[in-house]
């Protein structure tokens, strides 16, 4: 009998390291606008090479049955962000007049607390510099990128945001220059 309990109280102990040992999967989501639902190449596309997602496809989770929050991006966005139908989100418009409201919940937000390291990078949408949208609010430890659909029109901008600070891009001017914003976001994600 004695066995037995040693047995269950050392599994007991053991228990909880062991679970500390494992690691919490990492999140990896990806929202791109205008990408038809059969482009990527793990989706059967063959005009767009995607070899480093179709990567990620095949050795992680896809899900695929789900829908747009909207028609226009910013308010997708906040609907994808808050895991909210649109009519109870506060952006519903790609006007950018109302941002998202501070105390909305984010996948950012309820992740962070968990131990994961949150990141935002490329277009934000939900709310401009000085406003209660914008992603540090939300949850994420560093955001860079656009934080509008109009400053993201341009490939070449002047300048792109890290957690509401500018980052100048010098030699942008219009469109052309000498920093392509997509590689800059790039690399700043893959840090």
């Amino acid at each position: 009998m004695r066995i037995p309990t040693f047995t269950f109280m050392l599994l007991l102990m053991l228990a909880p390291m062991a679970q500390a040992a494992q690691q919490p999967p990492n999140i990896i989501y990806i929202m791109s606008d205008e990408l038809g639902y059969f482009e990527p190449g793990f989706m059967g596309g063959q005009h767009i090479q995607t070899p480093h997602l179709d990567r990620m496809a095949a050795e992680g989770i896809r899900f695929t049955n789900l829908f747009a929050g909207s028609s226009v991006c910013a308010p997708t966005r906040c609907c994808f962000l808050t895991g909210k139908h649109s009519g109870h989100t506060s952006v519903r418009s790609n006007g950018g007049g109302t941002p998202m409201r501070a105390e909305e919940e984010t996948i950012a937000s309820i992740l962070k607390p968990l131990g994961y390291a949150t990141g935002g990078f490329g277009k934000w949408g939900c709310g401009g510099r000085d406003s209660t949208g914008v992603p540090e609010i939300h949850g994420f430890d560093v955001f860079y990128g656009y934080y509008d659909q109009v400053h993201a029109h341009s490939y070449y901008p002047p300048y792109l945001i890290r957690n509401s600070e500018e980052v100048a891009l010098p030699g942008n001017v219009g469109t052309s220059g000498e920093k392509y914003s997509h590689y800059e976001i790039y690399n700043a994600a893959v840090k």
